[in-house]
Formats: C-alpha cells, structure tokens, sequence
C-alpha cells in the first residue's frame, strides 16, 4: 500500500515537471502533501534537485510559459533570446560566457524559484502538521481516584492516573473522582453513565455525581442532564438524573443557575436550596428490566486461598511475610526462570446453594469479578501488561479442598509454573492488569463461564487464577485479589442478570 502511494507521488510530481499535471491531479498532489509530512518532504526534494540541475546544466525547461503553467504566476521575464541572441529554430546555440551582471540576472530568477519552492513546502507541511494537531484527541482531566469501581463498554483507559478527553464513560460500581484541568472534582457513582464534552462541560444521562469547584478556574462549569442544564457560579453541588425522568440538584454551598429544556425557565439555586425537574418521583423511577442478583465468596460454603510454590521459608498453614498485606489477599505471580519457588496461585470457591435451579439455568448473563489492590510485595517495573487466565474446577470431586490446609502441593490439579492440569480445570477467560496499575476491579463475562455454571451439580463453583506473565527479575510483583478480610475492596463475586418478563 505504500510502494504504490509512493509510485503515485512519484507519477504526479514527474507530471509537475513536464508541465502536463490537470486540475484534477493537482487537486491530488495538494492533497497528498498538505496530509503527509514525508510526501511534503519528498515533493520538496525533488522540485529542488530538479530546479538546480536544471540551471547547472543551462537546460530552459525553467522558462516563463512553463514556470506560470506549473506555478500560476510568471516568475521570468519574456525572454526570446539568450543573452540577447536570436536563437534559430532547430539549432542548438553556443552560449557565450556570461557577464557577472548577465549571472547575476540569470540567478536571480532560480533564486526567487527556490525560494517559492521551499516557502511553499514549509508551508504545506507546517498545515499539514497543524491538521494532524487538530485531529489528536485533546485531554483535559484525569482519573484521579477510584474506590471499587467497575467500569464496562469503556473505549479509554480508566485506572487512576488515565489521561481523558471528550468520552463516554460507564461505571457499573463503585466511586471515581475525575479532576478537570480547570480546578474542578467530579465524583460519580455506581451505575452512572455519564460523558465528558469539554474542559468545563459534562453530560450525566443517568445515575449520580457531585461536583466541587476548587478555584476560580473552574467558574462556569455546565452539567447537562436530559431535563436540564445546571452552570456553576462557584460551588459544590450533585445531582441525580434518569432518562426521561426526574432530575435533582442539590447545592452544598455557593451558586448554581438551572435550566429547564423544556421551559428555558432559569432558577438559581444557594447553599442548602434542593431542586426537582421533570416528572413526579412516583412516576418516574425507571422499570428494571433486568434484576440482578450478586453471591461472594465470603458466604456460606464459600472460602479462599492462595498457595506458593517455596514451603520451606513460609507457613504450610497460611502463608505470609512479615511486613506486608498477605491476609487480605489471594497473591498470584510468575517469576522469573530461576525464580520458581516464588510462583503463586490463587483458589476460591463460590456457594451457588441460594439460587433455585431454574434460576441457575435461566439466567441471562454471569460475571465473576475479581478486585485487586497493593500488595507492596515487588516492583511493578519487572513486570509488564499482565495478562491472567481464570480457571472453573471441573472435577468437583475436589471442590471440598481445605483453605486452611491446601498448599503447592495439595492445590487440584496443580501443575508446574502458572500451569493447570487439563483433567482438572477448564480455562473460563483471560484479563489483563497494565503495568503500574495499583487498584481496580476486573472482570470476565464469557460463555464459557455460563456453561461453566449451569454445568455444576453440587451448588459450589470453584476456581483458580494464574498470572501467564512472567516477571523480568526476582523482585517482580505479586498481584493481590481481594478476599473476604479486606477492609475495603470487595471479595470474588459472580453477579447474575436475568430479565423481567
């Protein structure tokens, strides 16, 4: 593809130089060079390499009809002679030598035709640059924290740190503040779908968020939800929004102006004022049409576990390190070759006793998600994009494994490295953790696992995690899922959807 868009440009620049090209290939040769850098480049080159030999060799192709053919414009005088001799038609002139004003007239001409040459060019690119500016994405807040969240139908990235442009953005669960370029925080809230629009603008189709103006930076920030358009005055506020329903705005302090879309009404909302717009509330709470329900495996039968290849330095019972956080974690890792006895896999197992059978066979959609936090065991640089793959127990013979006695050697079906037993475990999905990043939820959703559930006989699913990328040097991380000790991120969960008839 590009030999041939080169072998084209090549084409259309030959044509410039024979002074053949038509309106319609000049319309393509701008083209070309106002959207490529290099083409500009190239196109540069050539008219240069050519303008120069072409005068060191006397050649007259350079003259005025084909100079204002090529350019538009008529560079040279009228000339029908060289140095002021009749040149006969068919005779190849002898050109005598040239007087140091007649060069400097000669040279005069080419100069002005490199000079338009190169301006031309510089100009071409410098748009051209300018253009591919525009195009990029333009940034102007970041995720700055999130507590627990779970985000889906995301096209961005989304873990703390992640730089965000105008996007559309889904949070399933949890809590994540957004900090504007413009000084000004917004917090949403599971479920909330919500996009960016610009850097003091934002749109709220559903759910809730709340808004904290930190400087004077941030005066005139809009939110828009369907009913309204809420500007700020300097303030903290929130609001709740459904789709074609109710929308409430309360302000915490400040002042805020709304507006109804319906009416164009204006009403300034102070400190303490609470403001509805839209239907009754009776009325207006949406119909679910999906109900969803969530088991963990902090209930019942549930349990959690996770083993290391190296028994000899740690605990059979629970392994740990003095120092670190290996009680509210299920650790995972692959080390590096000659590293192996640092290996870990995490186990769990979910109590599915609470869903009825039709219940188990009917649903809709499964998910099983998994939070993860900082174990501060290992460096993140010895570790690139992790990938993982999640495992469903298929020979439930072994579902009844002990959390508080199962170690490397113990583990169902356990095999060298982040291997697994085929005979054993099933492969359910994979997901991945980018390098750097601390906390966040993951997530798989794949009709294996569907198939997975409804394949169970006893009501208790079991499962394990391994990390398929190895860490670069021993001092890699250890990845941590939360279990049911974790004072704040949330245990594995299988979330099941069903819709209403």
């Amino acid at each position: 593809m590009m030999q041939k868009k080169h072998q084209r440009l090549e084409e259309l620049i030959e044509a410039v130089l024979e002074t053949r090209l038509s309106q319609g290939e000049a319309d393509e040769l701008q083209s070309i060079i106002l959207n490529d850098g290099e083409a500009a480049e190239f196109y540069t080159n050539c008219l240069l390499d050519h303008a120069i030999l072409s005068f060191q060799s006397g050649d007259d192709k350079f003259d005025d009809g084909n100079l204002q053919k090529m350019f538009g414009t008529n560079i040279f005088p009228n000339v029908d002679s060289i140095n002021g001799h009749s040149v006969p038609m068919g005779i190849e002139p002898v050109r005598p030598a040239r007087s140091f004003a007649g060069t400097i007239w000669r040279v005069l001409p080419l100069t002005a035709l490199l000079i338009f040459i190169l301006v031309s060019s510089v100009l071409a690119v410098f748009v051209a640059f300018r253009g591919n500016i525009e195009k990029q994405e333009r940034l102007f807040a970041s995720i700055a924290k999130t507590n627990n969240c779970l985000w889906t139908d995301s096209k961005t990235n989304t873990y703390p740190g992640s730089r965000l442009g105008a996007c559309s953005l889904h949070l399933m669960e949890g809590i994540a503040h957004l900090q504007f370029d413009c000084d000004v925080v917004v917090t949403v809230e599971g479920p909330c779908h919500f996009e960016l629009k610009g850097e003091k603008r934002c749109i709220l189709h559903s759910g809730k968020l709340s808004v904290s103006v930190e400087s004077a930076n941030g005066k005139g920030f809009i939110v828009e939800t369907p009913q309204t358009r809420i500007q700020d005055f300097g303030t903290k506020f929130a609001v709740s929004a459904f789709p074609n329903c109710q929308t409430g705005v309360f302000v915490q302090e400040g002042l805020v102006e709304v507006t109804d879309k319906t009416t164009l009404e204006k009403t300034p909302l102070r400190g303490g004022d609470i403001y509805f717009v839209g239907d009754d509330v009776g009325r207006c709470l949406p119909q679910e049409e999906t109900r969803v329900c969530q088991l963990t495996s902090a209930e019942n039968r549930g349990k959690e576990a996770w083993v290391i290849r190296n028994r000899e330095t740690l605990a059979n019972r629970r392994p740990g390190l003095p120092g670190y956080d290996t009680e509210s974690f299920m650790l995972v890792k692959t080390s590096c070759v000659g590293d192996e006895k640092s290996d870990r896999k995490a186990i769990f197992s979910i109590d599915l006793s609470s869903l009825k059978e039709a219940e188990k066979m009917a649903f809709e959609k499964v998910e099983l998600h998994l939070s993860y936090g900082m174990t501060r065991m290992g460096f993140s640089a010895y570790v690139a994009d992790a990938s993982f793959t999640v495992y469903g127990l298929t020979n439930e013979s072994y579902d009844d494994w002990d959390e508080k006695t199962v170690d490397w050697s113990t583990f169902p079906g356990n095999d060298e490295r982040n291997q697994l037993q085929p005979s054993y475990w099933k492969p359910l999905g994979t997901f991945i953790i980018p390098q750097g990043c601390s906390t966040g939820i993951v997530q798989i959703d794949s009709q294996r696992l569907a198939d997975f559930i409804r394949s169970d006989t006893n009501n208790l699913v079991t499962f394990a995690v391994a990390r398929d990328t190895a860490a670069t040097a021993i001092e890699g991380i250890a990845h941590g899922f939360a279990n049911r000790h974790h004072d704040k991120l949330l245990p594995p969960r299988l979330r099941f959807y069903w819709k209403n008839q």
